[in-house]
């Protein structure tokens, strides 16, 4: 691999974006979601607490991974550089379903669901480092520069939606 195109990639996409899943707290007390047996749709401010508890364990993830990503020899393979995605990834993961099975204001449904595809691609695009090649890893560069704005731009409508503040990069 690359190692320090790849590197600088990571770093950058996500020392920029990896915390605006979830950084930046409300300015005021945010109710969680109360338990019921049928769930019921959330009010703003419910909506607001799931969203954040929702997206702490992708950015304790996202911290872990950009740390082994900045340690990465410059002997590290594609494949060693997924496992060390891994932990990112299942995070992601389970946010992604969180999303889904949460049950959102209705103003609010398309934008988190347009949030759900995005953060998808740019699991993908960390899926994919088994199989990067010397070939490949322009391509993957772009690419993931790209899933990653995209994904900076429909985490910033979703926390508006919720009247969170502006994410803050770390």
């Amino acid at each position: 691999m690359k190692r320090i195109a790849i590197i600088a990639v990571l770093v950058a996409t996500m020392g920029a974006s990896t915390l605006l899943v979830a950084c930046g707290a409300p300015t005021k007390p945010v109710p969680a979601p109360s338990a019921s047996a049928t769930p019921s749709t959330l009010t703003m401010a419910q909506a607001a607490g799931a969203y954040l508890a929702a997206a702490a364990p992708v950015n304790t993830a996202g911290t872990a991974f950009k740390a082994k990503a900045a340690a990465w020899p410059a002997s590290e393979t594609g494949p060693e550089a997924e496992a060390d995605a891994q932990p990112y990834i299942q995070a992601d993961d389970t946010f992604r379903m969180t999303l889904l099975d949460t049950k959102w204001p209705t103003s609010i449904v398309a934008d988190v669901h347009a949030l759900i595809a995005a953060d998808a691609r740019v699991t993908g695009d960390y899926s994919a480092l088994g199989s990067l090649n010397v070939f490949g890893e322009s391509s993957w560069e772009a690419t993931v520069e790209a899933d990653w704005t995209a994904l900076e731009s429909t985490v910033a409508v979703v926390r508006h939606d919720l009247g969170l503040p502006a994410a803050t990069q770390y």
